[in-house]
């Protein structure tokens, strides 16, 4: 049968008619995400599935840890198609506890560690989760205690599980290694094969989170075989084999980790390399001890690397290549390795540049999308009207792993599709023609966002939270070029009546008691008596990005003239 058998209320499929036409091209089939790792499993057993620095977990294992995993968590009473809310940092325990979840058919919902309860009380709110798997730690923020204490706010939630604790249970969470004890691995594979066999390809795999580009993240659901479709075309695009070693620091749980390094490596029996910590250290310890030969590392993690003298020439000798959003160029030269353009959403849509690619190409476009069935048009902003040939305009797309619409969400899903059903991406671009091929150029984005090394931040949200500090009237974020993270947050304010002066620190306590992830604090203010207004007589951003730029430029030639 061609299409979901047990739609979720909230969830938007794809039309039956749309699917039939990708049944029959073979795009999406009948095989589910558990259907394709067990195949994996089965060929690859005794080659390396994860890695951290001293240590290995084969593929043999991987599959009965995640069944063990998958069986514990059916035995807390969680049932397929129940949520579960990931918020942890990069760990071989945040991977096999995902695919256990996987396995049981649960969804995972993949915040972010940095995250708050601002987020996570509307998204888990929204998705009505019942679990939430947090790392725990000794130092830093205390997720456990943080999701305890969230419990009191989410009713759904029954559950508080605890990656990298031990046998310990911390603050009264269970612990992740408790449960997988609690299981023996022959009954563990039976419950499994018993679950698995229930699955529906056309089903609600994994609920992803948007950028955040039009307030809190929207929910995004993937679904297995749609899922299955977009990580095996990365790794065809590409032309991985089971030699390949991926690996990025960055947050697993963003999609293009997931989507782009850990579930490819995982179908052509690849190793997925992990850095148990974002200290640099470790990330050039990773490096160093499973060479990977794919890789998404930040240019920030790669300067800081250079200054400590932690990479060197042979760090990717071997390496197929990095990827990176841009300035290919200027990566390769860092590395000494090739690098590779990227532009890509979580709503589904990925474009990449590869060695097959001229260096023009690679150098001066985003690439091209990784699927053939994927329909891209540029049209006029808030407008269903193509643009004329080399003009600039908003990319538009639907295709099979692009969703049709946003979970539980549809004021939003008015606004970010087209009649017939087309993706709004709120970005600007071109196509240009390279060696008579059509490549798409990142021109900039009609969404007001700031993307600070990778994280998208919704400037009108965090204009809407910093307004209800007492001592701010009014205030405009907008991005401040910054060398290692591309763009950093600047807020222009305008203070109540009364006030002289806010520092810093006073906004950042503010958004912190209101529970806002610190990735979206601003990181510069700027007092002013008012905002400069364009000639449509309203406020003007354009006009705060160039001031901001201008003043950063003066700010350096001082320092220089001191130095």
């Amino acid at each position: 049968m061609v299409g979901v058998k047990e739609p979720m209320p909230g969830v938007i499929y794809t039309p039956a008619s749309v699917l039939e036409y990708y049944a029959k091209e073979g795009v999406l089939g009948d095989e589910t995400l558990v259907d394709a790792l067990a195949d994996s499993c089965a060929r690859w057993p005794d080659r390396v599935a994860l890695s951290e620095p001293g240590v290995e977990i084969t593929y043999r294992e991987f599959d009965e840890i995640t069944d063990r995993a998958a069986a514990a968590l059916s035995g807390l009473g969680l049932k397929p198609l129940d949520r579960v809310i990931f918020q942890a940092i990069n760990s071989k325990e945040l991977v096999l506890a995902f695919f256990g979840c996987i396995k049981a058919g649960l969804i995972p919902i993949c915040t972010l560690a940095a995250h708050r309860a601002h987020e996570i009380h509307q998204i888990g709110g929204q998705a009505a989760a019942k679990a939430h798997i947090v790392s725990y730690s000794t130092q830093g923020f205390d997720l456990v205690e943080f999701a305890m204490e969230m419990r009191e706010r989410l009713p759904s939630v029954d559950h508080v599980i605890a990656l990298q604790c031990g046998m310990d249970s911390p603050h009264g969470a269970i612990s992740f290694d408790a449960l997988l004890q609690s299981v023996d691995a022959r009954t563990a594979k039976a419950k499994v094969a018993e679950i698995r066999a229930k699955l529906d390809p056309y089903q609600v795999c994994i609920f992803q989170l948007s950028g955040g580009t039009s307030g809190t993240p929207k929910i995004i659901p993937r679904f297995h075989n749609e899922y299955v479709y977009t990580t095996q075309q990365i790794a065809r695009f590409f032309g991985f084999k089971e030699d390949v070693v991926s690996f990025t620091p960055n947050p697993m749980m963003h999609n293009m980790p997931m989507a782009c390094f850990i579930v490819p490596a995982l179908m052509v029996g690849g190793e997925v390399a992990i850095s148990p910590s974002p200290k640099i250290e470790i990330i050039a310890q990773t490096i160093r001890e499973r060479h990977p030969t794919w890789c998404a590392i930040m240019l920030v993690h790669i300067i800081r690397m250079k200054e400590k003298g932690l990479l060197d020439d042979n760090s990717f000798a071997n390496a197929y290549g990095l990827i990176c959003p841009e300035k290919a160029s200027k990566f390769s030269e860092l590395v000494k390795a090739p690098a590779y353009t990227l532009y890509g959403m979580t709503e589904g849509l990925l474009c990449h540049t590869r060695k097959e690619d001229s260096q023009e190409a690679i150098w001066n476009s985003v690439g091209a999308s990784i699927s053939p069935y994927d329909e891209i048009r540029l049209v006029h902003p808030e407008s269903e009207r193509d643009v004329e040939p080399g003009e600039v305009g908003e990319l538009i797309v639907r295709g099979p792993s692009v969703t049709r619409g946003y979970y539980d969400s549809p004021e939003r899903n008015v606004e970010a599709f087209t009649s017939d059903g087309y993706y709004r991406s709120g970005d600007l671009l071109s196509w240009k023609i390279i060696d008579d091929k059509r490549y798409l150029v990142f021109e900039g984005r009609v969404k007001d966002v700031i993307d600070r090394g990778g994280e998208k931040i919704n400037a009108s949200e965090v204009e809407r939270l910093m307004n209800e500090h007492p001592k701010i009237t009014a205030t405009m974020c907008v991005g401040m070029p910054d060398p290692a993270f591309g763009e950093r947050m600047c807020a222009f304010v305008v203070l109540a009546e009364g006030e002289t002066g806010i520092e810093l620190p006073e906004v950042a306590s503010h958004l912190e008691n209101m529970g806002v992830a610190k990735f979206k604090f601003p990181e510069r203010i700027e007092v002013v008596q008012g905002f400069p207004v364009a000639v449509s007589g309203k406020p003007s951003k354009p006009m705060l990005r160039e001031m901001i730029t201008k003043k950063l430029e003066q700010e350096r030639a001082q320092q220089a003239e001191v130095a």
